[in-house]
């Protein structure tokens, strides 16, 4: 049961099935758009004809649109690939096809967007281990890191550390002289003004047309510059080389800057798995203490499997919270400890079921499969209450242990089949793949269905074991006392 609740697949909620998949391909950041536009026809050419699909779907360019969204998904170098799939054997086709063009292509890189008919969590589309360097100046963090890297592989040799935003572009770094602007009598503002203008003209107006704003700008001249070096700055009727008010350094400069609660991070992407991370997490955040204390940088830990097992966790307690309030029902309701004790035994039969039955179906451990379980946690006892009460009552009658259990068996046989099997015949219809968010009610059923098969079977013959056991041990204790 262990191996496979560490098998099983693991997310927030349950994924859908696909009918589109969609990759973000960025290239180096200084990349034209008549390049970006050429390799996505090469791309597009080559998985319609790996998979003869003819309705591949390319779309690139820059809408110069200020939403989050937009600023890291558009860019004159980036494009995404679109690819209509049917079923899951398609989408990993693609994946695979991804895959090898991710090798071949190392400059660049492919990013796996969500399905289009799928729910965004927020947790599945992170790297399962993210490690997060906060710093405000980021080639010290690109040091930082390989010194993390190389002290965290003392302990893991096999991990390994790649920063999520690779890209940069080219930029010319602009470091104003403040000596040669009280001497020519310019202040900073002007200058940044008089760049600001000379690049992106100067602001007119708003054309509102419906809900959308589109900025008016003025350029002067069709000129255009390419180099700082060549700029001259016509202020208070003065002409002045940029160069004689500026350092002017041409620079790499990353494409997209993180942040985290108004810092500045640079975040590392490691090979780890969920389940890597399940049996060595409380070793890999010593080494990260450790490494903080001894550098004085911090680091953060992050990534959708960290996100996971506190779910998981809060999941799991709110599992263990129904079971003590059954157990304390059952115990006021017997005036026993031990009967109810014997009833919620069936609590974990039901359990290794539902996990068994989402892993031969393929279905991944959710929030909405875990609900299922949580359900059986309380549907699991009832059959164990009929079993236990019909032998608990005819042994006291009778005093007869092997007869109780033999007319419990024969007696109570017919209602916990019955029982067990209207429930399980109810839940068919939810397993049906058809309507919007079906997977919800799949994985939600397929827990119950499995928990309540499992459940059955070992009440039927491993729960009446259990009560002859714990019998005969108190009836020889009460044998030796005489």
């Amino acid at each position: 049961a262990i191996c496979v609740f560490l098998d099983v697949d693991k997310s927030a909620l349950p994924d859908n099935k696909p009918e589109r998949i969609e990759y973000l391909v960025s290239l180096p950041g200084n990349t034209s758009i008549r390049s970006a536009k050429e390799i996505s026809q090469d791309i597009t050419s080559f998985l319609k004809r790996e998979t003869g699909n003819n309705q591949i779907l390319s779309i690139g360019g820059y809408t110069n649109n200020t939403s989050l969204n937009s600023i890291q998904n558009e860019g004159l170098n980036k494009f995404i690939i679109s690819i209509p799939v049917q079923g899951w054997e398609e989408a990993h086709q693609i994946e695979r096809l991804f895959t090898s063009l991710r090798k071949g292509y190392q400059a660049w890189t492919f990013n796996k967007l969500g399905d289009t008919n799928s729910i965004s969590t927020g947790i599945t589309a992170r790297a399962p281990i993210e490690f997060s360097i906060v710093g405000s100046d980021r080639n010290i963090s690109q040091r930082v890191g390989l010194r993390f890297e190389e002290f965290i592989q003392e302990s893991f040799s096999g991990l390994e550390l790649a920063e999520k935003y690779p890209q940069t572009v080219d930029a010319y770094q602009i470091r104003l002289k403040t000596d040669q602007l009280l001497l020519y009598g310019i202040t900073e503002h002007e200058i940044i003004s008089y760049l600001e203008i000379l690049t992106r003209g100067a602001w007119i107006t708003d054309w509102n047309r419906q809900d959308e704003q589109i900025s008016i700008r003025v350029f002067g001249g069709s000129e255009g510059f390419l180099d700082p070096m060549d700029i001259m700055v016509d202020l208070q009727n003065r002409i002045i080389p940029l160069s004689a008010l500026a350092n002017i350094e041409l620079v790499k400069e990353a494409e997209q800057i993180e942040r985290f609660n108004q810092s500045a991070v640079l975040t590392f992407t490691a090979n780890l798995s969920f389940v890597d991370w399940w049996w060595n997490s409380d070793e890999i955040k010593k080494k990260v203490t450790e490494f903080m204390q001894s550098s004085g940088y911090e680091v953060r830990i992050e990534g959708s499997a960290v996100a996971l097992i506190s779910l998981l966790k809060e999941l799991g307690l709110l599992l263990l919270i129904s079971v003590v309030l059954i157990y304390l029902i059952l115990a006021i309701q017997y005036e026993n400890l031990k009967y109810p004790l014997i009833i919620i035994l069936a609590i974990p039969f039901a359990w290794i079921g539902s996990l068994f039955a989402l892993y031969l179906f393929g279905v991944s451990l959710n929030a909405l499969s875990f609900m299922g379980i949580l359900i059986l946690t309380g549907i699991a006892v009832n059959d164990s209450i009929l079993k236990v009460d019909f032998m608990r009552r005819y042994y006291l009658e009778s005093g007869d242990l092997e007869k109780s259990i033999r007319q419990a068996g024969i007696n109570r046989f017919r209602p916990v089949i019955m029982t067990s099997l209207t429930t399980v015949l109810a839940l068919i219809p939810m397993l049906m793949p058809f309507g919007d968010g079906y997977v919800l009610r799949q994985s939600l059923a397929i827990a119950l269905m499995g928990g309540m098969i499992t459940s059955t079977i070992l009440t039927l013959y491993l729960i009446p074991l259990v009560f002859k056991l714990i019998e005969q041990r108190k009836q020889s204790r009460r044998t030796q006392a005489v």
